[in-house]
């Protein structure tokens, strides 16, 4: 943080930073082999709610320089009352195209653009408020389609490797028929539901990403997300997914089914082929999402489990990972964290 003389300039409306405190901080992200971060406001209502010529001058010059020196990326963001704004750079100025918080909730710090009402959403739109336009700027991964769809957001990514060849399969996802079941070539699921949703016509959309996602190149599609559900079948590729909160801050919302009566012992979550169990499922995980985007997300639980036959639920324990948790070693590495992904 800025010390008292850490400003060559400090007046109301200019701040410029002192050549001994820029050294300072310079010195501290290379040993930390780190990138740097400038943020400052613009306070008041006339100010804009992005960089001014001002700015975009001092990030030109600061670029140039800094730059090459880190390990890390040379950023800057700006604090206005309305919304926040980024820029990265890459050889000059690239702006960081959304800025969120994530924590027991999440909030989109970059401007939300409103959508013009529509007859399509109104019945969404008056019961969620803000949070179907929240819903609606998302860009959602979904891992493991089988029941996971009509999210109403403004980007899907679909992983999934899997294919229709069993009688099973065709009955738990949504958008197949008998005649996917009759191919010659067994469809993806990834197609399947693509194609059901595009036929919805709802604006969205959808990209079909046929693939392992314990494959680096398939779990590097998520990055781009604003949140990923993760409705996998298997505890591998659960495991993989994972990593994307600790290493990457990136949301993820995990739901799984878990089939018996209440005397059984079972081993780990299941997804079965019970349509009405798949659909509730799903239906858990969107309602997780809209909490999750609601202002009271940050007092909602982190995990729970609510037992379909019998009505009751329960907050799942413990709330943080352990001391010794793995995650903890991974969290905020990024690319440099270390992922036990397969070969492709």
């Amino acid at each position: 943080m800025p010390p008292p003389d850490a400003w060559e300039i400090q007046e109301r409306d200019c701040l410029r930073p002192s050549a001994k405190w820029l050294s300072a901080v310079i010195s501290r992200a290379i040993e930390s082999k780190a990138g740097l971060l400038f943020v400052h406001s613009h306070p008041r209502a006339e100010h804009p709610a992005g960089f001014s010529g001002v700015d975009r001058e001092s990030l030109e010059a600061l670029g140039e320089t800094i730059a090459p020196m880190l390990d890390g990326p040379f950023a800057a963001a700006v604090v206005h009352e309305s919304s926040w704004a980024g820029a990265l750079w890459e050889d000059g100025i690239g702006p960081i195209q959304r800025i969120v918080s994530v924590g027991s909730g999440y909030r989109s710090l970059s401007a939300i653009p409103v959508e013009q009402d529509t007859p399509l959403d109104a019945r969404q739109r008056d019961a969620l408020g803000i949070v179907h336009h929240r819903v609606r700027g998302l860009a959602v991964g979904l891992v493991g389609c089988g029941g996971l769809m009509r999210m109403g957001t403004a980007s899907v990514v679909i992983v999934d490797s899997d294919v229709l060849d069993t009688d099973s399969n065709v009955r738990r996802v949504f958008g197949s028929s008998a005649a996917d079941l009759r191919a010659t070539t067994p469809p993806a699921k990834v197609d399947v539901v693509g194609r059901h949703l595009d036929q919805l016509q709802l604006g969205t959309s959808v990209e079909r990403v046929r693939g392992d996602v314990r494959v680096e190149t398939i779990f590097r599609t998520l990055l781009d997300c604003d949140v990923v559900l993760c409705g996998t079948d298997t505890h591998g590729s659960r495991a993989i997914v994972n990593e994307l909160p600790y290493a990457h801050l990136l949301p993820v919302i995990d739901v799984g089914v878990r089939v018996g009566s209440r005397g059984a012992s079972l081993n780990g979550l299941l997804v079965p082929s019970v349509a009405g169990l798949t659909v509730l499922g799903a239906g858990m995980a969107i309602c997780a999402l809209l909490a999750f985007l609601s202002d009271d997300g940050n007092v909602i639980p982190s995990g729970y489990w609510f037992d379909g036959m019998f009505g009751d639920a329960r907050e799942t324990q413990p709330n943080e990972p352990r001391a010794d948790c793995r995650c903890r070693q991974q969290f905020t590495l990024a690319d440099a964290a270390l992922v036990p992904f397969i070969a492709g």
